[in-house]
């Protein structure tokens, strides 16, 4: 048994759902948000977000978030298309699995309630997402900025069947500054200038 923070937890989460998607990516954040929004509010007791009434419905600015961490952190990546952007991950194949595993043993009925939705909404177009989602009464029954789903997990969650070492190895993967300091640590190793990061800005609000 191991330890896994709550903002951990939720950037993995993130990276599980996203990967749904595979090569192609998720057709613009809208369709993210609604996916894990779905995914999370018919359990009673696992809601890895907080969700409100938003200008386009469902919407968690926990999931923005940590969308915008894991691209400082070089998680995920976006394609620019003229309609909307594809998100997509870029976790190597070992992570991928330790992912997927840790979802499927440690919380599976979220995992499971993931999969449904994702069949769902995950390739629904935007109109009808629009449409079924402000149909809804999670949408029809609260005033704008009514809190939706509120998430529920702790600070720090003690996961069954993680060890040690994989906590680790999940917890630097997600971490943005742990990414930056090793990018460092490589291009002085190999006695390179200082690449400059990338000007991402904060692509992930509410805006598909």
């Amino acid at each position: 048994m191991a330890a896994l923070a709550r903002r951990t937890i939720q950037r993995l989460a993130i990276l599980r759902a996203v990967s749904l998607w595979g090569k192609g990516g998720a057709y613009g954040p809208l369709r993210v948000q609604k996916t894990l929004f779905f995914a999370g509010s018919s359990l009673p007791d696992e809601h890895f977000f907080t969700f409100e009434k938003g200008r386009h419905g469902q919407y968690s600015d926990e999931v923005t978030t940590s969308l915008n961490v894991l691209k400082r952190a070089g998680k995920i990546d976006v394609d620019f298309a003229a309609d909307a952007d594809r998100i997509y991950t870029t976790v190597p194949a070992s992570a991928a699995n330790m992912i997927i595993s840790l979802f499927e043993h440690s919380f599976s009925t979220w995992n499971a309630a993931l999969l449904e939705s994702f069949s769902e909404w995950g390739y629904k177009p935007n109109s009808e997402i629009y449409q079924n989602s402000h149909a809804h009464p999670s949408y029809t029954d609260n005033a704008e900025g009514a809190v939706l789903c509120d998430g529920s997990l702790p600070e720090v969650s003690e996961i069954q069947y993680l060890s040690s070492d994989d906590a680790e190895s999940l917890s630097d993967l997600v971490d943005p500054i742990y990414q930056r300091r090793t990018h460092e640590r490589m291009l002085a190793a190999l006695d390179l200038p200082n690449c400059p990061q990338s000007n991402w800005q904060e692509l992930f609000s509410e805006r598909d």
